[in-house]
């Protein structure tokens, strides 16, 4: 099972960019860094996940991405 803690840093609180995506494996400690030009694949590990982990990521972080 994949769980992933995540955060996501935007330009603003009502966010037009999104500048990066760091997610941490919870079990591996492994981190994963995603630059804008890498986004897409960001998107891919966190839909991979079987629990996603962070402050706030209902009410921001995934309605944003």
């Amino acid at each position: 099972m994949l769980s992933l803690v995540f955060d996501i840093e935007t330009d603003s609180l009502k966010p037009t960019k999104v500048w990066c995506i760091v997610a941490q494996d919870s079990d591996s400690s492994k981190i994963y860094k995603f630059a804008p030009h890498q986004l897409e694949s960001g998107l891919e590990l966190l839909q991979s996940a079987d629990k996603l982990i962070g402050h706030n990521i209902l009410g921001f972080d995934i309605p944003v991405i």
